[in-house]
C-alpha cells in the first residue's frame, strides 16, 4: 500500500460522508472492536495466486492457466449463484446493473455541494439494493477505476452497504486468471478494508476472516493445480498477478497475523504461504515475499534498530514498518559505508517493496555521495518494473531533486519521451521532473512542458506537477489545460483550481490574471 496524500482526497472526503451516513441513517460507523471467537464456516483443510500493474497474460495453452479456468473452486468454498453466471436477467435487473456504474460515474463529476450531487446520489442509493446479491459484485467491478485514488474506489465499494460483496463472487473473480483489470482492482481494493489500520471497514469480522481463508484456499488450488501438471506454481502467475497476490496477502496478514492471531484464517494463511514457498523456484517473487513475512512471523523478540532486524523488516506486510526500516537503515548508513553497501546490495532484491523502501533509505539520509546514488536511482526510475519502486524512487529523487537534477534531467526525459514507457513510469518521472525545474534549463523547461502537454490526457498528475512547476512559463498550454480541466471529475477540477491555474496565470507583479475558470 502507498502512503500517499492525493489531491482527490480532500473533495472526497465529503462524499465518503455523505455516502456512509446515508447507508447507516446519518449516523458514523462505529471503529471496529475486537469480536468474541468467530465460527469462519469455512473449512480448514491443510495445505499441499488494485496497485496490479501488468496486463493478464493470454498464454492459454499453460496447462496450470487451463486447469485453473475450468476447474470451480467449489471444492473448497462452495459458490451460489456465481458472479461469472450470464446477464440473461429480467429487464429491470439489467437495468439497475448497467445504470449503477453509470450513476457513479455521474456522481463523480459533480460538485458534491450542488443539488444534482444530491439529486445522483439519492437515486445511486435507490438503485443499489435492487441489485441480485449474486450480482454484486460485477456491478461494483464497473464502477472501479484503475487510475482513480484509492478513496474513490473505497467509496464505490462502501455504497453497497456493510459486507457489501458475497465472498462468492470474490472467490470466482480470484480464480480467474483471465480476469479485465478492473477486477483486480476491485479484489485489490476490497481487500484492503482487512487493513489493521482501516477502523471503519464495512467488512465485519467474519466476512474478513473469509477473505483470508479463501486465499489461502486459492493458494492451494494453485498448487494442486502445479502438482498435476508437473510444474512450478509460478509459471502460470505472471507478474501481474503475482503483484496483486502480494497486495491481497499483505491486507490479509495485517489483519490476522501482525498480533500473533491464532485464529483458523491466521494458521491458513501461514500454512499456505509455507506450502507455496516450499512448491516454489528459487527467486519467485512471490514465493520470496512469503519468506520474509513467514520469518518475521516467527521472529518474536526482533529489534527493529539493528541492521538484521531494519533489513528483515524492509520486507513487512506492513507499509509503515517497512518505513520505519528504511529510516533505521538511514540512521545507521550515516556512520558506517558497509551499511550503505548493504542497503545497495538490496536494490537487486526479486521483491518489490524491499527494493522500494531499501531506496527509501537515500530519503532519510541527511547527505549522501550524489554520483554513486543518483545514477542507481535514475536507471531504476528508468528501467525497474514494479510501480511501486518507481514511485520510491521518485521521492528519493524528488527529496534532493536540485542536487541530483545535474545527473538526471537528461535522461529522465528521454525516457519520458520513449513511447515505449509506461503510464505509472511516465507520471512518477514527470513528478521528479517538476522538483528539478529551477535548475533546468531553458531548453531543458521547453522539452518538460511539451511532454507535459502531451502526457495531459493519460498521466495527468505528473503533468499537472511540470505545469504548476513551470508557473508563467506554461501558459502556451492554458487553452488545452482548460479544455482538459473542464472534463475532469470534481476532485481533479478543484485541485487544478487551486494550484495549476493560480501558477500559471500570474503576472509579472505576482497577481493573477483573469484567464482561467471563474
Amino acid at each position: 500500500m502507498n502512503i500517499r496524500i492525493s489531491f482527490a482526497t480532500a473533495a472526497l472526503v465529503s462524499i465518503w460522508t455523505c455516502f456512509c451516513a446515508a447507508q447507516t441513517g446519518g449516523g458514523t460507523r462505529p471503529a471496529s472492536a475486537s469480536a468474541p471467537a468467530v465460527d469462519w464456516g469455512l473449512p480448514a483443510t491443510k495445505s499441499a495466486a488494485a496497485d496490479p500493474d501488468a496486463e493478464p497474460s493470454d498464454k492459454t495453452e499453460d496447462p496450470l492457466i487451463k486447469k485453473l479456468q475450468t476447474t470451480r473452486p467449489s471444492a473448497i468454498l462452495p459458490a451460489t449463484d456465481p458472479v461469472g453466471a450470464k446477464w440473461d436477467l429480467p429487464g429491470g435487473e439489467q437495468r439497475v446493473i448497467q445504470e449503477v456504474p453509470k450513476l457513479w460515474k455521474q456522481l463523480r463529476f459533480l460538485k458534491p455541494d450542488s443539488r444534482e450531487f444530491d439529486e445522483a446520489k439519492a437515486k445511486l442509493i435507490e438503485e443499489i439494493p435492487k441489485i441480485p446479491i449474486n450480482m454484486r459484485t460485477r456491478a461494483a467491478s464497473a464502477m472501479m477505476d484503475r487510475y482513480a485514488d484509492d478513496l474513490v474506489n473505497m467509496s464505490a465499494i462502501e455504497m453497497f452497504g456493510k459486507d457489501p460483496l458475497p465472498v462468492e463472487g470474490i472467490v470466482e473473480m480470484l480464480s480467474n486468471l483471465k480476469r479485465p483489470f478492473n477486477d483486480r482492482v476491485l479484489l485489490r481494493t476490497y481487500f484492503s478494508f482487512c487493513l489493521a489500520e482501516y477502523k471503519l471497514s464495512p467488512l465485519s469480522e467474519k466476512m474478513q476472516g473469509d477473505l483470508a481463508m479463501s486465499l489461502a484456499n486459492h493458494i492451494d488450488a494453485v498448487l494442486r493445480a502445479a502438482a498435476e501438471a508437473k510444474i512450478k506454481p509460478d509459471a502460470a502467475l505472471d507478474y501481474g498477478e503475482q503483484r496483486l497476490l502480494t497486495h491481497l496477502f499483505q491486507s490479509a496478514l495485517s489483519r490476522f497475523v501482525a498480533k500473533q492471531d491464532t485464529s483458523p484464517p491466521a494458521r491458513r494463511l501461514i500454512e499456505a504461504m509455507e506450502s507455496y514457498v516450499a512448491a516454489a523456484k528459487e527467486g519467485d517473487m512471490l514465493a520470496e515475499s512469503m519468506k520474509g513475512w513467514l520469518t518475521l512471523v516467527k521472529w518474536v523478540n526482533i529489534r527493529e534498530d539493528s541492521l538484521d532486524g531494519a533489513v528483515a523488516t524492509l520486507g513487512h506486510w506492513d507499509a509503515l514498518n517497512r518505513i520505519k526500516a528504511a529510516a533505521n537503515l538511514a540512521r545507521l548508513a550515516e556512520k558506517d559505508q558497509k551499511v550503505v553497501n548493504r542497503v545497495l546490495s538490496l536494490l537487486d532484491d526479486p521483491r518489490d517493496e524491499v527494493r522500494a523502501d531499501a531506496s527509501r533509505v537515500f530519503s532519510f539520509m541527511p547527505q549522501y555521495d550524489s554520483k554513486l546514488i543518483v545514477p542507481r536511482m535514475v536507471k531504476m526510475i528508468t528501467a525497474d518494473r514494479g510501480v511501486v519502486v518507481q514511485q520510491a524512487v521518485a521521492e528519493v529523487l524528488s527529496a534532493r531533486a536540485e542536487q541530483a537534477a545535474a545527473e538526471a534531467i537528461d535522461p529522465l526525459l528521454a525516457a519520458v519521451a520513449d513511447a515505449k514507457t509506461g503510464q505509472s513510469r511516465r507520471s512518477s518521472m514527470l513528478t521528479v521532473l517538476a522538483g528539478m525545474v529551477p535548475k533546468a534549463t531553458d531548453q531543458q523547461k521547453e522539452i518538460m512542458l511539451n511532454l507535459a502537454a502531451r502526457s495531459l490526457g493519460d498521466v495527468p498528475e505528473g503533468a499537472l506537477a511540470v505545469f504548476k512547476a513551470l508557473g508563467t512559463s506554461a501558459r502556451a498550454v492554458l487553452p488545452r489545460l482548460i479544455e482538459y480541466r473542464d472534463k475532469c471529475d470534481s476532485a481533479r477540477r478543484k485541485f487544478i483550481d487551486a494550484n495549476v491555474l493560480p501558477a500559471i496565470q500570474k503576472d509579472v507583479s505576482g497577481e493573477m490574471k483573469s484567464i482561467g475558470p471563474k
